[in-house]
């Protein structure tokens, strides 16, 4: 942090919650690389979302249910009701994510903090997707709004089926390059 805060929160702490002067070195102090002050402001963000994940999640959700009444369709609120979870957890990732970008850590502490966070917002979309793939397995009937004989049944569960795997592998490649490993290369060694 910038020398420029510092002395916004000396005169904060001196000035108005009458501190001593003596007890503003503290926050000048490194832990794991970062100053206590850097530390506390961590601290203040993650509670932050931890507090008002609830809210922040009606919130985009509002917003979500705005935007979906432009497309106009019957399906959009109960697909957007089966996403609740993976989007309050998004919230939280989000204040993870900004609560660690205030402190300071080397290069490759970074780059592996950049990694996880990748792989998370990917499980958060596969997660999202299953949700919505399994909304539609459970209610395709309703949505193509005419029955279906057993064997279209199957075909439709066998189809939704294959789309779940071929998610899976594809957000397999994409997080196996993001941690710097060659998917061709790990399917060559196993022989297929």
């Amino acid at each position: 942090m910038s020398d420029k805060v510092y002395q916004y929160v000396d005169a904060f702490l001196v000035q108005k919650l009458h501190m001593p002067s003596s007890f503003l070195h503290i926050f000048s102090y490194k832990f794991f690389g970062s100053s206590v002050l850097q530390w506390a402001a961590a601290l203040v963000v993650i509670t932050f979302f931890l507090f008002f994940r609830r809210r922040l999640t009606v919130l985009v959700q509002h917003l979500l249910n705005m935007l979906a009444k432009q497309i106009s369709s019957s399906l959009t609120t109960p697909i957007l009701n089966v996403i609740h979870k993976p989007i309050k957890w998004a919230i939280l990732l989000i204040g993870v994510k900004l609560s660690l970008a205030v402190l300071t850590f080397s290069k490759m502490t970074q780059e592996h903090i950049t990694d996880l966070f990748f792989t998370a917002e990917i499980v958060l979309l596969i997660w999202a997707l299953f949700k919505i793939i399994q909304f539609v397995q459970n209610n395709h009937e309703r949505i193509m709004h005419k029955e279906y004989d057993q064997s279209v049944k199957n075909f439709i569960n066998l189809a939704i089926t294959f789309l779940k795997i071929a998610i899976v592998v594809i957000f397999a490649v994409v997080l196996l390059r993001a941690w710097g490993y060659n998917p061709s290369t790990l399917v060559a060694s196993l022989g297929l």
